[in-house]
């Protein structure tokens, strides 16, 4: 048995990893219909399955995100709005709030009608009340769209968006007009974190009323309304629908299943194919991936064999890691855990390395890598479950005379080798005389 101080030892194992709440089955990769598309987890941001995701394509109403991101940044939501002539810059053919002049609403009715019924009014009266707020009350309703389409243009490239350039409040086609699917995810993350945002587009219905007035609104998303049986899926919770002839059918939608939430964005579907092309997406999603608890604080990883322990000590140590490792990953996914020792801490066992005692609890001897198709995820430290002592070594005012006895033991048997030597040679000369 002899120290290794150069060695390099590495221990590659293969371990599959499959959660008790998500099926091993292989799922089919989802094809839908629309020319772009990209599904997310929305908890970590990644992504499961995308097509064209950098494609620049006409976003439609999806656009209208974007619309209501800046108007939460930049207004109160009990601010008071007056509808006034810009309601008459909408685009023929456009879905509409039914708004009309001299109507008074909070910026936060405003939103409903924005998101809910997909209103290119409401999209029209926030634009110039926004650019108002921000440039003054004298830009003309043109200045202020036009202002308002910078101030779309300079907040999507804060959030990454940078390959969309935008020109309408509510995305009626234009054909400088445009984006792409992973574009419009980085603008939903930004939407994403006003409650607000979530609660609007999740509703399957809202009521304006003024005086004798009432209007009522309904959510252009067919997936949230159970009567729409065709297109009604339960775990949808949002988000923005779109359409023009040029935009084709797209969808920007969230959904649920257990705690796990999933984007998915369709650019350039058919109507026919929308909400089909949405679940196929969901249904992937949710049924093809598994979150795995890969690395746990405090529990044992592997166990390694010990040398030179005190009488009755462990065989072997169990190594753990401090922090924890878990992410999103296909059912038919293999992770390889890859061990790297602190070899000053090893000795030779027989042609085994093994640790040498004494060992310390938390004392660290190595490290693990977590690889999926040859991409390090995470490095970690390996650290000793438990203290393992060494054997107790003689003491030290008994070492002379171990030593001396040691060496009268060696001489003796030595002197008895040559006395039986002598003995076999007198015997043999003798017997040679004859």
């Amino acid at each position: 048995m002899y120290k290794w101080s150069n060695l390099f030892l590495h221990f590659l194992l293969i371990i599959v990893l499959l959660t008790g709440t998500v099926s091993a089955r292989e799922v089919k990769p989802p094809e839908p219909k629309a020319e772009a598309y990209l599904l997310v987890e929305i908890s970590s941001g990644k992504v499961l399955s995308a097509h064209n995701e950098d494609e620049r394509l006409y976003p439609a109403s999806t656009t209208k995100m974007l619309t209501a991101l800046l108007a939460i940044e930049l207004a109160a939501l009990n601010e008071m709005v007056t509808v006034g002539e810009e309601i008459d810059k909408v685009g023929p053919g456009s879905s509409r709030a039914r708004l009309r002049r001299g109507d008074v609403l909070t910026v936060e009715q405003l939103l409903y009608a924005l998101l809910l019924p997909s209103g290119n009014d409401a999209a029209h009266v926030l634009a110039v009340y926004l650019a108002r707020l921000e440039h003054g009350d004298t830009l003309s309703i043109d200045e202020a769209l036009e202002a308002f389409a910078a101030m779309m243009n300079e907040r999507a490239a804060e959030l990454g968006a940078v390959k969309s350039n935008f020109v309408t409040p509510d995305g009626y086609h234009h054909p400088d007009h445009y984006s792409t699917a992973n574009d419009l995810a980085a603008i939903f993350f930004a939407a994403w974190q006003h409650d607000i945002l979530r609660t609007i587009a999740s509703t399957p219905r809202y009521v304006w009323e003024s005086g004798n007035r009432e209007l009522s609104w309904l959510n252009t998303n067919m997936a949230l309304h159970p009567f729409l049986e065709e297109h009604y899926d339960s775990r949808v919770t949002g988000f923005k629908t779109g359409y023009t002839p040029q935009a084709g059918a797209c969808l920007i939608a969230t959904a649920r299943q257990g705690e796990r939430e999933l984007l998915a964005i369709i650019l350039n579907s058919d109507r026919e194919h929308r909400y089909p092309d949405t679940r196929q997406l969901l249904d992937y999603g949710f049924d093809s991936h598994g979150y795995r608890s890969v690395l746990t604080p405090g529990r044992v990883l592997t166990m390694m064999p010990v040398v030179g322990q005190a009488p009755g000590g462990p065989e072997t140590v169990g190594l753990k890691v401090v922090g924890y490792y878990g992410d999103l990953f296909r059912n038919d996914q293999s992770l390889e855990f890859h061990y790297q020792w602190d070899t000053d801490l090893m000795v030779l066992e027989g042609e085994e390395a093994v640790f040498l005692a004494p060992l310390q609890a938390n004392q660290r001897v190595g490290t693990v890598q977590i690889i999926l198709d040859g991409q390090v995820l995470t490095e970690r430290g390996l650290y000793v479950a438990r203290d393992v002592v060494a054997a107790r070594p003689l003491p030290r005012f008994l070492m002379p005379a171990v030593l001396t006895a040691s060496v009268l033991a060696i001489l003796a048997a030595l002197l008895a080798s040559y006395s039986v030597w002598r003995k076999t040679k007198k015997s043999s000369t003798e017997t040679g005389s004859d």
